[in-house]
């Protein structure tokens, strides 16, 4: 019985304290009060260090994520924070990056000291290894991104020693660029990724490049490539992606055929073609899709795995978007 009570005593002390399930408490760590952090650096075992925001799975699981998907240089989280929630200082082994989408937040990190409120829309940037910490005072949602470091120096590599990349801790007003590139990002993942593999790390090359041009030491001035890659690049890439056409390729190969970084390559290439990488693979695999078709014996289903697509309804949209009917109507009009 002394155990029930005690048991009861301490659920109530939780519960009166807006869920203090927090971090803080749990490593005896305070939570900052009254809007200021004492300025004396946390110790080194009271900083967590994380590759992404999932320590909050023992009580606030991520609604949505891209840890199982296809992408390596970048993950997605999406949390949706129903009641009150308190984070003790962390900090992660990749470029932090998140917007509020509703409710209030405060925010701390080593880099202010004092607790920054934020409403929705902010976003707050912070470089990988820096102690990040805050609470939720009401229910909110937040979408995270963090962008790995390999992917920041592939995009920096032609124009900077990527050793001397430094991310200046930011807490933006707005930044309309973050906000459209994270939002593609998640609805990716809510399409079960059905743009394939190279939208995703397209996204993500062009989130690494806006935050290399606006929250650097020394802002990475990204020139425009004009006129395209080479007769013999282009070529070179056209066929590569031709004869790869059934498989899930991914921006960093197509780059690397052609010795050049991400960043540069979808530039160069979409100056040549008129199209991004991925918006070419779609238009090749409809193009080859159409001349299958044509044979009257082809099983659309395979024609469907053949080429890349997740399965026979997602090829049909696809199909169907781009040439005005379904592969089943364009087999019957040829």
């Amino acid at each position: 019985m002394p155990c029930i009570f005690l048991f009861a005593l301490l659920v109530g002390c939780c519960y009166r304290q807006n869920f203090g399930f927090s971090l803080w408490t749990w490593r005896g760590v305070d939570p900052p009060e009254r809007g200021v952090v004492e300025t004396k650096k946390p110790a080194s075992d009271d900083v967590l260090e994380l590759d992404r925001q999932s320590l909050l799975a023992g009580y606030t699981r991520p609604a949505l994520t891209s840890s199982d998907g296809p992408w390596s240089s970048v993950e997605v989280e999406v949390f949706n924070f129903a009641h009150p929630t308190c984070l003790r200082p962390v900090s992660f082994s990749n470029v932090f990056i998140s917007t509020l989408r509703s409710g209030v937040a405060r925010l701390w990190s080593e880099h202010e000291r004092n607790l920054r409120e934020i409403g929705p829309g902010q976003i707050s940037i912070q470089p990988a290894g820096m102690p990040v910490g805050g609470g939720n005072p009401m229910p909110s949602e937040w979408i995270t991104v963090y962008l790995k470091r390999f992917l920041l120096e592939q995009v920096a590599e032609e124009f900077l020693d990527p050793a001397r990349i430094e991310i200046i801790p930011a807490v933006c007003s707005q930044d309309l660029q973050i906000e459209s590139l994270s939002l593609a990002l998640e609805q990716e993942i809510k399409t079960q990724y059905r743009s394939g593999r190279l939208f995703g790390e397209y996204l993500g090359s062009a989130l690494a490049a806006h935050v290399l041009s606006r929250y650097t030491t020394k802002p990475l001035a990204l020139p425009e490539h004009r006129g395209g890659m080479s007769k013999y690049l282009l070529r070179r890439t056209v066929d590569y992606i031709r004869s790869n056409l059934g498989t899930d390729l991914c921006l960093s190969e197509l780059a690397e055929n052609v010795g050049m970084s991400q960043w540069h390559f979808c530039r160069s290439f979409k100056q040549s073609t008129g199209m991004s990488p991925h918006q070419y693979v779609l238009r090749q695999r409809i193009e080859e899709a159409k001349r299958r078709l044509a044979r009257r014996d082809a099983d659309l289903s395979e024609i469907a795995t053949e080429l890349g697509f997740n399965n026979h309804s997602h090829f049909t949209n696809r199909f169907k978007r781009i040439v005005g009917c379904t592969p089943k109507q364009f087999r019957l009009r040829s």
